[in-house]
């Protein structure tokens, strides 16, 4: 279903996340906005609204992007971290949420990162690239 949306976005934009945990296993996540390309003035994006672009939790953190208006309405990152909550492993949690976006129309990706350390990077886009570091 994202390919229409794909289709209508010839060039990449600018979203830059990251994850990181420190030396104890705490957790930050942060997301900046790709930009005010293909958006009505006025309008906010997914980055700012914690839950949808962007949320963390002591045992994991996210940053998202792709169609904003699709992550909003799921509160995607949130969701990602409510997974793993309840007991799932982060990667099946990020498969589950990239689902849940690509049913309604929403290209997506997303880099989680867990208090242990396991990395996570899910996406139904080939435009998001990614790198880490330990």
């Amino acid at each position: 279903m994202a390919a229409r949306w794909r289709a209508e976005l010839p060039r990449r934009l600018g979203t830059v996340g990251c994850v990181a945990r420190d030396a104890r296993g705490q957790l930050a996540a942060a997301t900046s906005t790709g930009g005010s390309g293909q958006c009505y003035p006025g309008r906010v994006g997914d980055s700012p609204i914690i839950g949808a672009g962007t949320y963390c939790t002591p045992a994991v953190g996210v940053s998202m992007t792709g169609t904003g208006e699709r992550i909003m309405v799921l509160l995607s990152a949130k969701r990602l971290c409510d997974l793993v909550a309840d007991g799932r492993v982060a990667d099946t949690a990020a498969r589950m949420v990239i689902a849940e976006l690509d049913r309604i129309d929403g290209a997506a990706g997303l880099i989680a990162l867990t208090a242990d350390g396991t990395f996570v990077e899910q996406r139904n886009t080939p435009y998001m690239a990614s790198a880490r570091r330990s």
